[in-house]
């Protein structure tokens, strides 16, 4: 299993996942749970999410809560409690508060990962939501770099930030209930993408597709 899961705040508030394992056959030996992991640049997290409530129940790990260092976020709320209150509640709940850089209320996706890394996160699965895969997908074009033999752009499997993108299709229509992916992204921070795999696990098709290797299409 991975090293950790991650959501983005708009699904932890949506949804309230419990981002722990349920279902697994009896095994001999325990099995490595990820830490859960939610991007929560404001602290709107709540101290009594099913997250919080696992841990404290022994069913699931303590989750790190990922913020911004921005000080625009640190005065003060007229509707609610101040960022230092939010933080205090969240650890006091049991959660693990790790401060990471960004602008304008987003985190820097980069320094997320360094910041993980260091604490031995080494494999992560970025369940959702919209915007969190967007920021992920949009960093896949930092890993372009130039062949010095032809001047033209190369994306390099090992600088990607990507591994692989599994997509499940469900046999139902949403219409305008759905929710698009990179939709604010423009053509040339869209990844292009290559086959691994696809299986049928019951009604949903479940692709696997990575981030392709070699030329970047320009116009």
């Amino acid at each position: 299993m991975h090293d950790g899961i991650m959501v983005g705040i708009g699904t932890a508030l949506n949804d309230d996942p419990q981002l722990n394992t349920r279902h697994l056959p009896t095994s001999e030996t325990p099995y490595h749970i990820p830490r859960p992991i939610i991007l929560d640049s404001s602290l709107r997290l709540s101290p009594h999410c099913k997250v919080l409530k696992n841990f404290a129940a022994g069913t699931g790990r303590r989750p790190w809560i990922m913020c911004s260092l921005d000080q625009l976020h640190c005065h003060h709320s007229e509707s609610g409690p101040g960022r230092a209150d939010r933080k205090k509640a969240l650890q006091e709940a049991g959660a693990r508060v790790i401060e990471v850089s960004g602008s304008d209320g987003l985190l820097s996706i980069t320094d997320v990962l360094r910041q993980l890394r260091n604490l031995g996160i080494h494999s992560l699965m970025v369940e959702g939501g919209a915007r969190v895969i967007g920021s992920f997908l949009s960093e896949v074009s930092s890993s372009c770099v130039t062949d010095p033999a032809t001047a033209q752009p190369y994306r390099d499997e090992g600088r990607g930030v990507v591994d692989m993108l599994v997509v499940t299709v469900a046999p139902t229509f949403v219409g305008d209930d759905g929710i698009g992916y990179g939709i604010d992204m423009s053509g040339n921070q869209v990844p292009s993408i290559e086959h691994v795999r696809t299986e049928v696990i019951g009604r949903d098709a479940v692709f696997a597709v990575r981030p392709k290797t070699g030329l970047v299409a320009t116009t």
